[in-house]
């Protein structure tokens, strides 16, 4: 039996068959899917639902729901488990009675549809102190919402059950790992701790009566010829509802009134060079547990027209910023003019979800292609269409039923060479197959960088063992020697530290004191220990309790750039050590030890940095054309004087001068 992760590819394989149509000089397809495609430090999708939110919802992760009349299990939008114990040593079951098997009983108060999973539970809880943080006052759970499988809850399930509806009585068959649990229980074998009913990957919300309601949960056990009806003797609710973004929660789309939802996605395809032209493209999605009606209306595409962020909510766009309309409801504002809809292939549960561009979208995608800043994604939504649908996100666990775009580009004749993938973010030792095209062909491959990459003429470039930015060459040398280039950002364990990078610097001259309002110079020593030459390290600089104006490299000039933006350093062959001059002004009256801090980066990735202290003088004397007597003034001058140099000698003395 295929997998339906298998079934995806094959689908899609053949939509983009379907896609591509009549084909030019070349076609290159290219998969976006993070932590997988075009490569696997590829994390450029970015997607979030937002969901009309009930005040009243209770999804506190503080707060105890002791002594309600109803339980709740739920995933989305409010992470809902409920804990259940049933005291099995009250003498309803005779000594040495062997149990044959074992059901509950749940009075059902809301339905549920896709169902839930019951589980023992591995730790003590009290009903009065159980919060979705905390067992008791004393003991929090291992992960939040008790779903530390192993530790707060067991990975076997003790039952499972599907659709109930609401006003019936659910009898719920216990499984043989239940059955043998009930066992252990009654003999002392392992310790009661009850049950929970719990699935936050589920976006199905069922609600039943607790001991405080109409009816309690029963736990039928079955032993001989006759079975005991046990009632629970405690049970509560834990749960959690974000206040700020569903982020990591999944894809969700409805238009029931009460649970408003829609989702948005973007990614990046900054991989695509500019200039070729797109003629297809689609994103595959995996459907949840909770598909589509076949029966329901379609879910509607839109271009975004805010820059989101995935800490957007029902009414922020990133958490801070708010919508036209709360919901993104504002045509014109929040999202432009319907560019397509989602066809009804999203009925099978955990089946494939296949999304083809329309001409409308396919001219979305060239325009982002062609200028990526002013890509903002789309929104997905239908808010007037009365069915829920589930998909998974960018951040599902298993990588193959993340979202994946495919988009098919074509270059004409005559075009200039090209490169794919354009931009890439790598780890070490990874290898990306570099596809040139256009120009008149027989290619040449080249590459420079600090990370140690290689690339042979085939275009297999391998990551090297540096974090940095690696630029690859590709010379057309039927073509009159045009090029192209393309970005490789080598990832590294740390972006803050230099991880062992052939790059360094260093302040190794002590600076000269400086009197305040004076001007600095501090010199700053660039060094490569790298195999080949490295080009386009940017220098930053920046200062504590002074003012950083310039920098210039001894015996060429200044470099090109600004404190703001960064100094461009030149190419760096191996053994090579720039020495830079960092100029500036002390401050006034600095309110701290005055300091100056280089940053060498390489792309967005810090490869070296270091600090200097910048010392402090005495200022000169103050002539005041007196005799400098006791009401003249100038005994002031002479203490502000000393003063100054106590401080400076304290400031030298903390910096190790």
């Amino acid at each position: 039996m295929r997998s339906n992760a298998s079934r995806l590819v094959m689908a899609l394989g053949a939509a983009l068959a379907l896609w591509a149509g009549a084909q030019t000089v070349g076609s290159i397809r290219a998969d976006f899917q993070n932590d997988v495609s075009p490569t696997r430090g590829y994390t450029g999708t970015a997607d979030v639902s937002i969901t009309i939110q009930d005040e009243q919802q209770q999804g506190q992760e503080t707060s105890n729901y002791h002594r309600q009349t109803e339980l709740h299990a739920d995933g989305f939008p409010v992470r809902q488990s409920s804990l259940m114990h049933f005291q099995l040593d009250g003498g309803q079951i005779p000594t040495g009675a062997v149990v044959n098997g074992a059901n509950l009983e749940l009075s059902i108060t809301n339905e549920s549809w896709t169902g839930f999973s019951i589980y023992e539970v591995l730790r003590p809880w009290d009903e009065g102190q159980a919060t979705y943080l905390k067992a008791t006052d004393n003991q929090s759970w291992a992960v939040p919402g008790a779903a530390g499988v192993g530790v707060d809850r067991s990975a076997v399930p003790f039952a499972r059950f599907g659709h109930f509806d609401a006003g019936a009585v659910a009898v719920i068959g216990v499984t043989d790992a239940g059955v043998d649990l009930v066992r252990k229980w009654l003999t002392g074998a392992e310790p009661n701790n009850g049950l929970i009913v719990q699935d936050y990957d589920s976006w199905d919300k069922m609600s039943w009566y607790s001991v405080e309601g109409a009816q309690a949960p029963v736990l039928v056990v079955s032993y001989g010829t006759t079975s005991a009806r046990i009632k629970a003797t405690d049970d509560t609710m834990i749960g959690y509802e974000p206040r700020t973004s569903f982020d990591g929660w999944g894809l969700a789309f409805s238009g029931r009134p009460a649970g408003l939802t829609s989702s948005l996605i973007r990614f990046d395809v900054r991989a695509i060079p500019p200039g070729v032209k797109v003629t297809s493209a689609g994103i595959a999605f995996t459907v949840n547990r909770l598909a589509a009606s076949t029966t329901a209306l379609p879910v509607d595409i839109y271009p975004a027209l805010r820059p989101w962020t995935e800490g957007a909510n029902w009414l922020t766009y990133d958490g801070s910023n708010i919508w036209s309309q709360s919901g993104a409801q504002a045509a014109g504002f929040d999202y432009g003019l319907k560019a397509g809809s989602f066809p009804p292939t999203c009925t099978m549960p955990e089946g494939s979800c296949l999304v083809s561009f329309s001409p409308e979208l396919i001219g979305r995608m060239q325009a982002w292609v062609d200028t990526p800043a002013n890509n903002d994604g789309l929104f997905l939504q239908n808010y007037l269409n009365n069915d829920d649908l589930q998909l998974m996100d960018s951040e599902w666990p298993a990588k193959s039923s993340r979202p994946k775009l495919s988009v098919q580009f074509t270059w004409d004749a005559g075009s200039p060479p090209g490169l794919y993938p354009a931009y890439a973010e790598v780890y070490a030792g990874e290898q990306v197959a570099m596809k040139a095209f256009g120009g008149a062909g027989a290619y040449e491959f080249s590459v420079n960088g600090i990370s140690g990459a290689t690339i042979d003429q085939s275009g297999n470039y391998t990551a090297g063992t540096f974090a940095g930015q690696d630029q690859v060459l590709v010379q057309d040398q039927g073509g009159a020697g045009a090029t192209a280039s393309a970005t490789i950002v080598v990832l590294g364990n740390s972006s803050t530290v230099d991880g062992g990078s052939p790059i360094t610097i260093s302040f190794p001259d002590p600076p000269p004191l400086v009197p305040p309002q004076g001007n600095f110079a501090v010199t700053a020593h660039i060094s490569s220990r790298a195999s080949s030459s490295v080009y386009g390290l940017m220098l930053e600089v920046s200062g504590e309790a002074l003012n950083p104006e310039g920098a210039t490299l001894l015996g060429v000039g200044r470099l090109p750039g600004t404190v703001d933006a960064g100094f461009q350093l030149p190419r760096m062959d191996p053994g090579v050590t720039l020495q830079v001059s960092i100029t500036g002004a002390l401050n006034a009256v600095p309110s701290d030890s005055p300091s100056v801090t280089g940053t060498v980066k390489s792309g967005p990735i810090v490869v070296a940095k270091a600090t200097t202290p910048v010392l402090m003088d005495v200022p000169a004397p103050i002539s005041t054309g007196c005799g400098c007597g006791s009401a003249s003034g100038g005994l002031s001058v002479v203490l502000l004087a000393g003063i100054l140099q106590m401080v400076a000698r304290r400031r030298a003395s903390r910096s190790g001068g």
